[in-house]
């Protein structure tokens, strides 16, 4: 009976033990959520690019780049919604684009950066 006791005990140990070392991490919701496609190809559905502001912010800039690096929208508007178009106009491509939205929260600057694909084509 007594080693039954000990076993039970050292297992409690081990498990409390293993448990401490666990770490816990936060999971924090992006401050803008931004779709991961849209289709800017005038049918009236998901023809614009936009965020959703999901923390309270004094203002953001959002660039947006193709596949060569270059800049093809840039807003600072925190409402921003880009239509497609590079800054000449044209409709971009087909493809991947990235996005770095530099957000200004009282003091605080922070950086939030993804992708998304442009569907042009039917």
């Amino acid at each position: 009976m007594c080693t039954k006791v000990i076993l039970l005990y050292a297992s409690l140990l081990l498990s409390v033990n293993i448990l401490a070392q666990v770490k816990t991490t936060n999971i924090q919701k992006e401050i803008i959520t931004v779709p991961t496609s849209f289709t800017p190809n005038k049918d009236g559905k998901n023809d614009t690019w936009f965020g959703v502001i999901n923390h309270e912010i004094d203002s953001l800039n959002i660039k947006v780049f193709n596949r060569w690096g270059q800049e093809v929208f840039f807003s600072n508007n925190k409402f921003f919604e880009w239509d497609g178009n590079d800054k000449k106009g044209n409709l971009v491509s087909d493809g991947i684009y990235t996005f770095l939205a530099t957000i200004f929260i009282s003091k605080d600057k922070k950086l939030q950066k993804g992708s998304f694909f442009v569907i042009t084509k039917p």
